[in-house]
C-alpha cells in the first residue's frame, strides 16, 4: 500500500521479527556460556555496519553482529580463589633443616691408679721387685672439659682437655743400717721386709750375723695434661630420659709437673751387691699415648642440659722413665661425673638457652 506521499511505511511485524532473531541468537551463544566470561566482565569493540541484520559468526564463538554492529568479546585473565591459595601456599612454605646440635661439656672425677716398678739390668733389681711389694691403688682427682659432635645416626666424635696426676710410691734403703760392704754376705727378703747377712772378724776366726734394713717410702706425683680423642655409640631407651654409650679412643698425655722425686734409690741382688741409682727430672717422659676405652649413662635435665657419668679404663703407660737402669709403668681407671650442654652449632646463641 503506498501513501500519498508515495513512501512505504515500516511495518510494525518487522520490529517483531528482529526481537525474535536478535533472541534465537543469544540463546544459541549460551552453548559458549562455559568458557566466555560475562558480558560486565569482557572487553567491546564496535565498528558500523549498515544493512546487515544481527547474525552470529559460527566460526568465531565470541563474536556476534547485532544490528549491523561487530561485538568482539575477548577474555580477561582473573585470579580466582585457586590462584590465591597456590599464591598463600607458597609464601607459608619455610624451608627447615634439622639442628646440628653440638656439646660441650665439664667433667670431675676419680682416677684409680695402679704401677709398678721395675729394672733394666740383668744382675741388679729395684727394692721392690726384690721385695715383691704389692703397689698400692693410689687415688687422684681429675678434671677437664669436652667438645663433641655428632657424626652419623647415634656415633659422635669429641675431644677433650683434662688435667691429670700420676701417683707413685717406691721404696728405698736407708744407708745409715747398711754393714760395711767388705763384710756383707747376702740380702734377703724375709715377708717383705730386707735383711742382711754379714760377717764379723774376731779373734780367733769369724762369726756370721744378720739384721734388718731399714726402709723409707718415697712418693712421686707427675702432673700431666691429657687431650683424649675418642669415637662413641649411642644408645637411646624409649620413653626414657637415659641413653647410655660406649666408646674408645687415644689420649695424648704431657708432663707438666713433677712432685717430691727423690734424689736416689737403690739396685741390689741376693749376693749383697747393690749401687745407687740417681733420680733426675729429664728422665720422666714429658709425652706419651695412650689407649682408652669408656662407657657411661647420661640423664637429660632439659631438652639441652644433661648430666652425665663416665667410666673409663686407660691402657698401661709402658715406660715413664728414660734411665736404661729404672723404669715406672702406669695404668688407671677413672669414674667421673660432668654436666653437658647440647646447642645448635648454627644458632650460638642456643647455647644460653634452657
Amino acid at each position: 500500500m503506498r501513501t500519498n506521499s508515495g513512501v512505504k511505511p515500516k511495518m510494525k511485524g518487522n520490529a517483531v521479527f528482529t526481537a525474535l532473531l536478535f533472541l534465537l541468537c543469544t540463546l544459541s551463544s549460551f552453548s559458549y556460556s562455559n568458557y566466555l566470561p560475562s558480558l560486565s566482565e569482557a572487553h567491546i569493540s564496535t565498528s558500523t555496519l549498515s544493512h546487515f541484520p544481527i547474525f552470529p559468526l559460527s566460526h568465531f564463538p565470541d563474536t556476534l553482529i547485532l544490528d549491523g554492529e561487530i561485538i568482539e568479546i575477548k577474555q580477561k585473565a582473573i585470579k580466582t580463589d585457586t590462584d590465591s591459595l597456590e599464591e598463600a601456599r607458597k609464601k607459608d612454605v619455610v624451608k627447615t633443616r634439622s639442628p646440628y646440635l653440638i656439646s660441650i661439656g665439664a667433667h670431675a672425677g676419680l682416677s684409680f691408679g695402679t704401677f709398678s716398678i721395675s729394672s733394666f739390668s740383668d744382675t741388679l733389681t729395684s727394692v721392690n721387685e726384690f721385695l715383691d711389694l704389692k703397689n698400692k691403688v693410689q687415688l687422684n682427682s681429675h678434671f677437664g672439659l669436652d667438645v663433641r659432635l655428632p657424626i652419623y645416626k647415634g656415633f659422635d666424635a669429641g675431644v677433650g682437655y683434662y688435667f691429670n696426676t700420676i701417683s707413685l710410691e717406691g721404696m728405698m734403703i736407708d744407708e745409715s743400717t747398711l754393714c760395711p760392704e767388705d763384710e756383707r754376705v747376702s740380702f734377703e727378703n724375709r715377708n717383705g721386709q730386707l735383711w742382711q747377712n754379714y760377717v764379723v772378724f774376731i779373734d780367733p776366726g769369724y762369726e756370721t750375723r744378720e739384721s734388718q734394713v731399714a726402709l723409707n717410702t718415697y712418693q712421686i706425683k707427675i702432673r700431666t695434661r691429657e687431650i683424649p680423642v675418642s669415637l662413641r655409640y649411642n644408645f637411646s631407651i624409649p620413653d626414657s630420659p637415659f641413653s647410655i654409650f660406649l666408646g674408645g679412643g687415644i689420649v695424648f698425655r704431657n708432663t707438666s709437673k713433677i712432685e717430691g722425686l727423690p734424689m736416689s734409690t737403690y739396685l741390689l741382688n741376693e749376693s749383697g751387691n747393690w749401687t745407687r741409682f740417681f733420680f733426675s727430672d729429664s728422665e720422666i717422659v714429658t709425652q706419651s699415648r695412650i689407649y682408652l676405652f669408656e662407657t657411661g649413662m647420661k640423664y637429660s635435665l632439659t631438652p639441652s642440659l644433661t648430666a652425665s657419668m663416665d667410666l673409663g679404663f686407660n691402657t698401661k703407660q709402658k715406660e715413664l722413665s728414660t734411665s736404661d737402669l729404672y723404669n715406672w709403668d702406669w695404668s688407671s681407671a677413672y669414674l667421673r661425673i660432668g654436666v653437658v650442654k647440647s646447642f645448635d652449632l648454627f644458632k650460638p646463641a642456643t647455647l644460653f638457652s634452657k
